[in-house]
């Protein structure tokens, strides 16, 4: 049977589907197997601050963090294609993670709530974080992080740094070398 990735995009102001579809198709075909881009949205209302400055900044962090408590703390309410592996962007890297499946997380906010997860020791992991990108993390439990460095000055900028992800040979290359070993069964499981 042929195996199969699902990209989970973080929801919220990102929402391109064209350059989700592109990033699965590129990996689908680097790894010969199908790929899927399943978009997800929690139900929770974001406040906005209208008194407050920096309010689209604001919006933007509260849609993250929002993404994030939905998963941690109802990770069932959110139903997913049958994977082999999981890539979340964003907050969808804390639903990839609460899969237990095998999983990529890129601009992922989910080592700030690590004391507050179990960790999947029949999981592997590969967290990649860009160094100028204010929502991610190294994970400190496990799994490998993986860090990138800003190639143009638009990539000096957080949120240009968040989106950067799905266009970056360096992350196409990266999932392609660990997805690869992991379905070889040459990664050990932590």
């Amino acid at each position: 049977m042929k195996r199969r990735i699902c990209v989970l995009p973080g929801v919220g102001f990102n929402s391109n589907t064209i350059t989700y579809q592109r990033f699965a198709s590129r990996l689908g075909k680097n790894l010969g197997c199908e790929a899927l881009v399943h978009p997800w949205k929690h139900s929770w209302k974001v406040p906005v601050e209208r008194d407050m400055t920096l309010d689209s900044w604001r919006q933007w962090l509260s849609e993250v963090i929002l993404d994030v408590r939905q998963v941690i703390s109802n990770p069932q309410a959110i139903l997913l294609p049958e994977a082999d592996l999981y890539i979340g962007h964003s907050a969808g890297g804390a639903l990839a993670w609460e899969s237990g499946i095998d999983c990529v997380l890129m601009g992922s906010p989910l080592a700030l709530l690590e004391p507050f997860t179990e960790p999947r020791r029949f999981q592997n992991v590969l967290n990649i974080a860009h160094t100028h990108d204010i929502i991610a993390h190294t994970l400190q439990r496990g799994g490998e992080n993986f860090l990138i460095k800003p190639r143009d000055l638009m990539q000096l900028s957080p949120i240009q740094a968040h989106s950067s992800y799905w266009n970056d040979s360096r992350v196409e290359g990266k999932i392609t070398q660990w997805a690869s070993q992991v379905f070889s069964g040459s990664c050990l499981k932590l």
